[in-house]
């Protein structure tokens, strides 16, 4: 390796999705003021709550484990949104 090449190869800290000017522009600002890629918009609150506790959080509690296989199996052809509006009918049952 030469030393140019070594120069080039500094470690840089990546950058996160807000960090970033390309995804930037794929956040969706939403009536709180938060950014979001998905559940911005207005009548999907549920959908930003969503994002906000609970979307890419290990999950550990075999109850919700299991609601969460349940929802996804009940997901097949359907939209999420649409399955997360039936989630307390799901708890019911």
């Amino acid at each position: 390796m030469t030393k140019a090449q070594s120069q080039n190869k500094t470690k840089s800290k990546p950058k996160t999705l807000t960090e970033s000017k390309s995804a930037s522009r794929l956040l969706q600002p939403s009536p709180d003021g938060k950014r979001r890629c998905f559940g911005s918009k207005v009548g999907q609150e549920f959908y930003g709550e969503y994002h906000d506790t609970e979307w890419g959080v290990p999950v550990h509690d075999d109850r919700l484990l299991f609601e969460m296989l349940i929802l996804e199996g009940a997901q097949a052809g359907l939209s999420w949104e649409t399955i997360l509006k039936k989630r307390k009918g799901y708890r019911k049952a």
